[in-house]
């Protein structure tokens, strides 16, 4: 075989093992856990399998008017560009420059002489060795790279809104259970302040309740704090100024959770924009090993020429003073002080680190999966368990209240019972909150459903 041949196979060969890096990696059959083995369909606008008309409003507007996405735009158009740069040298290039100029020589001041040059400029590289078409490979791999970026800062964007506005709507039903209880521990003081006047409570009593009293407003100022934010992230998430942001309209109840049964981990990567960004940037990477082997051959251009030339303005566009040339240039490197070596153990080097950041990208990906699904399922359990805290610790509570009322406990004990009924309540609802947003993050980790949405 001959020297070219055994090259060009050799980049072949190099190129195409990219396709079947993720069938060469020890992938698991299934994940771990009762979850099923059906391949889940999640659909393009997939906030919809939520039922919630206020969520998809929510993130339709985000996926139209947030800046990070408007940037990741702007970064696919920049890579497309660079793609359409590199395809151009696969056709001539023409040009067309002018010089003209008089001169006057100092001993002499009434002797000008002229000079004009109008020449077209011809030139075209045969791409012999395949040098320009493996860079446009190279640039369009990472184009499609920066497109599946772009989907994968959809999916993110799209997923913050619902995780941040499940955590907002979580935190006014935490807001609407401290403050109820800001009232009755109120009531509560007042009563033991009047009984205390009368000489049937003792002032220990009406300090622990007052204790108590400002331990739930200084809760339920932390709440409102905490909403607060919530609500400004979701200005920004929706490019939107956050002193303006109102989201009363929106309602704080918490939709029903979804369930899905993932598939087959391959049949998943297939779907995750950020594992398909790194095979293509891997992809890119093995384009540009060829692009650096074909330094060490020789290359051809054809150059050429054709315009006027002249030492007189007047006669400088006759048919006397035209003038072309055309003729091939050949370059052999030869000697290069192993700059060429250089480039081409980089260009492997970076192949090696793609391939590693491809095999990272799939582990991360199974990982993430399994987490949402363990933690999905452990999470169930917990808000069960938490629903029947709480029932126990409302009921405990009033059993304490009457206790106290018949004089059988100490303040105390209300005190005590009340704070845990408190927390308790406050645990379902957070809980809540966590399993809707555990069903967000198993749809972000099965690569979502992003729908192409135009790119302003």
């Amino acid at each position: 075989m001959r020297p070219k041949q055994l090259a060009l196979a050799t980049i072949a060969l190099l190129v195409s093992s990219v396709a079947t890096q993720a069938e060469q990696i020890d992938l698991p059959e299934r994940y771990v856990g009762e979850f099923g083995n059906e391949t889940t369909s999640i659909p393009a606008q997939w906030w919809q399998l939520f039922e919630d008309r206020e969520l998809a409003t929510l993130i339709e507007q985000s996926l139209q008017r947030n800046q990070d996405l408007a940037a990741a735009s702007s970064r696919v158009d920049q890579a497309m560009a660079a793609t359409g740069q590199a395809r151009a040298d696969l056709f001539p290039q023409l040009s067309l420059s002018g010089n003209a100029q008089r001169q006057k020589s100092l001993s002499n001041a009434y002797q000008a002489s002229d000079y004009i040059n109008l020449p077209a400029q011809l030139s075209f590289e045969i791409d012999l060795w395949g040098k320009v078409r493996k860079a446009t490979r190279a640039a369009k791999a990472d184009a499609d790279a920066t497109a599946s970026l772009y989907q994968a800062a959809q999916l993110s964007i799209a997923a913050q809104v619902a995780e941040t506005l499940f955590a907002w709507r979580a935190s006014m039903q935490e807001e609407r259970i401290v403050q109820a209880s800001v009232l009755t521990r109120s009531d509560a003081r007042d009563l033991i302040e009047s009984r205390r006047d009368l000489g049937n409570a003792a002032e220990i009593d009406l300090a622990r309740a007052e204790t108590q009293l400002a331990n739930a407003q200084a809760d339920l100022a932390a709440v409102r704090q905490r909403s607060a934010r919530l609500k400004n992230a979701l200005a920004v998430l929706s490019g939107a100024h956050a002193p303006g942001f109102d989201l009363l309209k929106l309602g704080a109840t918490l939709p029903e959770p979804i369930s899905l049964a993932p598939g087959l981990p391959s049949a998943m990567l297939a779907a995750r924009p950020d594992v398909a960004a790194a095979e293509q940037a891997l992809s890119a990477a093995a384009e540009r090993i060829g692009v650096a082997k074909t330094a060490f051959y020789p290359n051809i251009s054809l150059t050429g020429s054709a315009g006027w030339e002249s030492a007189d303005f007047d006669s400088a566009l006759s048919s006397s003073t035209e003038v072309w040339s055309l003729g091939p240039r050949l370059y052999l490197p030869i000697f290069q002080g192993g700059r060429n070596k250089a480039r081409l153990a980089k260009a492997r080097a970076a192949f090696d680190e793609r391939h590693a950041v491809f095999k990272q990208r799939l582990l991360v990906a199974l990982q993430e999966v399994q987490d949402a699904l363990t933690v999905g399922a452990l999470l169930e359990d917990q808000l069960r368990a938490a629903q029947r805290a709480a029932n126990s610790a409302a009921a405990a509570a009033q059993l304490s209240r009457a206790r106290y009322d018949n004089g059988f406990v100490s303040y105390l004990e209300v005190v005590d019972s009340e704070r845990v009924s408190l927390t308790a309540q406050r645990q379902v609802v957070r809980l809540q909150a966590q399993r809707l947003s555990n069903s967000v993050t198993l749809i972000r980790s099965l690569g979502g459903g992003i729908p192409p949405t135009p790119r302003t």
